[in-house]
């Protein structure tokens, strides 16, 4: 939270002016994450500020809401952000692949992220504007659709959802070896970078929450983990190849299984993701408040347009004028199996029971005026 209101009119000014800029410099479709957002303390790294994205107009996979859709929560934990009281997605990384699958274009973050591009625009708030060449659009061309994790960690699961959608077996995450060291503050996880263009994530699961437990990501970056609000992936800083760590903190290291560190090679996630893109070049998309269209034509065998919109019962889906019900990816994204030739799809959603809803708050009005009425003429 912030002390003084100067300082948050500062903020909001700042941030304003850097979304407005960016917007400027690109005018597509697209969603833009964070790593940091305001009243953030320094040296802890979480928060509860999620909701940026209402109050600055702009779409993000991040939210904090009283009744969030169950599916959506699951999706975005079975691809790394932890979900939190089921109300809130732990959103305060970039995970590559993720953020790429779901159209996150560009990320503001204080520290750079390997693999995300440095954009010239003002740096707001001590962050700076980062583009993800890897970001796919928000309907793209598939070959298959993924169906639920079934038990996979969340990287062999990253590799499971573009293995489907390429047709292929692309190793965009691959198992880091480490040596376990146990020091005074807690455990060291040492590992060594191999040459090549890669950077590294990681997950220590927890079988109950330790108050008071960090992480020291390298020496570049402290975590505060395994509590409330905390993330589950994190990244790790690292330059070139060479030695690197992470090191647990905590006065309980039986509450941790064994760690989950993992290689992200970015040349398989460029290689996996420019697949998409070829395959995608001439997707017509238009997308408005409660409306999407897509055009796409298929020359292909059996092929998928999948969408990062995801699925409720609200939604009405149209290939072609004929209404159908898309494949789920993770039982949340809509992907609609297409025809061979030219596919006129359209998507609209529509607040189911909304009639009811009003008829209900009719009812509602006139019960309130007669009490007012007969309580007045019989006072």
């Amino acid at each position: 939270m912030f002390s003084e209101v100067s300082v948050y009119q500062k903020y909001v000014k700042q941030q304003s002016s850097q979304i407005t800029a960016l917007k400027n410099y690109d005018a597509g479709y697209y969603r833009i994450s964070q790593t940091k957002v305001k009243g953030e303390e320094d040296n802890i790294n979480i928060t509860a500020n999620y909701n940026e994205a209402y109050g600055f107009n702009y779409w993000s996979i991040a939210s904090y809401i009283s009744s969030p859709s169950g599916t959506q929560l699951k999706l975005l934990s079975d691809l790394g952000y932890r979900t939190e009281g089921d109300r809130i997605s732990i959103v305060n990384t970039s995970i590559l692949p993720t953020d790429s699958l779901l159209g996150v274009k560009y990320v503001l973050s204080p520290y750079p992220i390997k693999g995300l591009e440095k954009v010239s625009l003002q740096k707001a708030n001590e962050k700076d504007v980062y583009k993800n060449p890897y970001a796919l659009p928000l309907g793209f061309v598939s070959l298959g659709v993924a169906k639920q994790a079934n038990g996979l960690n969340v990287f062999d699961y990253e590799n499971e959802v573009y293995a489907q959608a390429t047709a292929a077996t692309p190793e965009i995450f691959k198992p880091l070896a480490y040596e376990k060291i146990s020091t005074k503050k807690g455990i060291r996880y040492e590992f060594r970078l191999p040459a090549g263009k890669y950077s590294v994530y990681g997950s220590l699961p927890w079988k109950w929450s330790v108050d008071g437990t960090r992480l020291d990501l390298n020496g570049k970056m402290q975590q505060v983990y395994s509590t409330w609000l905390s993330p589950s992936v994190f990244y790790v800083p690292t330059a070139g190849k060479g030695n690197g760590y992470v090191e647990l903190q905590t006065d309980d290291p039986n509450a941790f299984n064994e760690p989950q560190l993992y290689l992200l090679d970015l040349d398989q996630l460029a290689q996996a993701t420019n697949k998409l893109k070829k395959q995608s070049i001439g997707v017509e998309l238009n997308v408005e408040n409660g409306k999407a269209h897509f055009i796409v034509d298929n020359k292909q065998g059996k092929r998928y347009l999948q969408t990062t919109i995801p699925y409720e019962s609200g939604w009405i889906v149209k290939l072609n004028g004929k209404e159908i019900m898309p494949e789920l990816l993770d039982n949340t994204l809509m992907a609609i199996p297409l025809e061979k030739g030219r596919n006129n799809i359209t998507m609209k959603y529509r607040v189911i029971h909304l009639n009811l809803g009003v008829l209900l708050t009719l009812v509602g009005i006139i019960l309130l005026s007669g009490t007012w009425y007969l309580t007045k003429k019989y006072k």
